[in-house]
C-alpha cells in the first residue's frame, strides 16, 4: 500500500495529473499502517512508562513533543492538503467571520491541550507520547471531566484549522484522526491503563466519558493521588 501511495504520489508530481488518485491512496497507505501499529507484535511495544527524571526534564521533553507534532499535524500536513486541492479543483467554502471564529477556538481549545501536557507532566511524571507516558494515573485538571483531554484537543485544533483555511479536505483530515484514535488507539491505551491501574481506572471509566466532558469534576472514592 506505501509503494502505490509513493508511486502515485511522485507520479502526480512528474506530470502534474492524478491528483484525485493521490487524494484516494494516501489516506489508504495511512490506515493500513494505523492497522498495522494496532496489531501485536507492534502494539505490544507501544507503552513505555517514562525513565525517572526531575519534573522539569519532563516538562521539557513534553513540550518539545508538542511543537514538533503541533507544526507537523496542524502546519505542514494541512498546507500539503491544501496544495492539492488546489490541483484537483475543491472549492474553499466561506463563512462570515470565519477567521476570527476559527482563531478564537484555536486558541480556546489548544489552551486545553497544554493544560493537559503540563498536567500530564507534573502529576503522572511522564509526557503524552506512549513510548513515553506517565507512571500515574492522571485523573486531575481537565481529566477529572473527560478521559482524554489531548484526544479532544487534538482533534478540535484539526477543525479550527479546516475552519481558517476553509478546505474542506482539512476537515475531512481532522474527522479521519478522531476516528483513528476511537478505533485504533483508544483502545490500545485503555487496556494499557486498566492493566496497570485496575479497579480504580475503571471506577474512573464508570464516572467520566471519553469525548463528552462532564459538568461535575470527577472525584474518586480512593486515589493514591
Amino acid at each position: 500500500m506505501t509503494y502505490a501511495a509513493v508511486y502515485t504520489f511522485s507520479f502526480a508530481l512528474m506530470t502534474d495529473t492524478g491528483w484525485l488518485g493521490v487524494v484516494f491512496m494516501i489516506p489508504a497507505m495511512i490506515w493500513s499502517g494505523v492497522f498495522g501499529v494496532g496489531l501485536p507484535p507492534v502494539s505490544e511495544y507501544m507503552f513505555r512508562r517514562s525513565a525517572p527524571a526531575k519534573t522539569n526534564w519532563i516538562l521539557t521533553k513534553t513540550f518539545t513533543q508538542i511543537v514538533v507534532v503541533w507544526s507537523l499535524i496542524l502546519v505542514v500536513i494541512p498546507y500539503l492538503i491544501t496544495l492539492v486541492e488546489a490541483k484537483i479543483g475543491i472549492a474553499n467554502f466561506v463563512f462570515p467571520f470565519q477567521k476570527v471564529i476559527a482563531g478564537v477556538f484555536f486558541a480556546l481549545i489548544s489552551s486545553v491541550g497544554v493544560y493537559s501536557a503540563f498536567v500530564m507532566s507534573k502529576v503522572g511524571k511522564g509526557t503524552p507520547l506512549p513510548l513515553d507516558h506517565a507512571h500515574d494515573l492522571v485523573i486531575k485538571g481537565a481529566y477529572s471531566y473527560v478521559r482524554n483531554p489531548m484526544a479532544v484537543s487534538g482533534i478540535g485544533q484539526g477543525i479550527a484549522v479546516a475552519l481558517f483555511l476553509g478546505s474542506p479536505l482539512v476537515l475531512l483530515y481532522a474527522l479521519m484522526g478522531s476516528l483513528i484514535w476511537q478505533v485504533i488507539f483508544r483502545p490500545l491505551e485503555e487496556d494499557n491503563l486498566r492493566e496497570r491501574f485496575g479497579e480504580e481506572y475503571e471506577d474512573y471509566c464508570s464516572k467520566v466519558k471519553c469525548w463528552i466532558p462532564n459538568l461535575k469534576r470527577y472525584k474518586p472514592e480512593s486515589s493514591a493521588q
